[in-house]
């Protein structure tokens, strides 16, 4: 099976060879070559909306007040705000279950596993 690179999270994952032979035929028409997967990954396939369980994969996010912090990796939280900019992607404001609250992107969250079942 092909592993690609999810262009969302940049995380790797496999595909099935008879799905991505059909998307790595139509995108090849476009000029597109690479492992950089024209698909997400099931993680970030799935819209986050307000009210929404997530975990927060790593990295750094940004208080409402403009300091960065520092936010470990697997931390739960909840969504608070989605911002939504066409063209841009989205910003999420994030209740962490310490009660803090930071701004982050949506390659920095996954759905929280029982909310991606569904």
């Amino acid at each position: 099976m092909p592993m690609f690179l999810c262009p969302c999270c940049g995380e790797a994952y496999f595909v099935p060879l008879a799905f991505s032979e059909y998307i790595l035929e139509e995108h090849f028409s476009k000029g597109w070559n690479g492992s950089i997967a024209p698909a997400r990954c099931l993680a970030c396939q799935g819209q986050i909306h307000s009210g929404d369980a997530v975990v927060v994969r790593n990295g750094k996010g940004v208080t409402p007040a403009g300091d960065r912090q520092e936010i470990p990796a697997n931390s739960k939280a909840t969504v608070v705000e989605v911002s939504t900019w066409e063209g841009e992607g989205s910003i999420f404001l994030v209740r962490l279950s310490s009660g803090e609250e930071v701004y982050l992107t949506r390659a920095q969250l996954s759905l929280e596993k029982s909310r991606r079942a569904r």
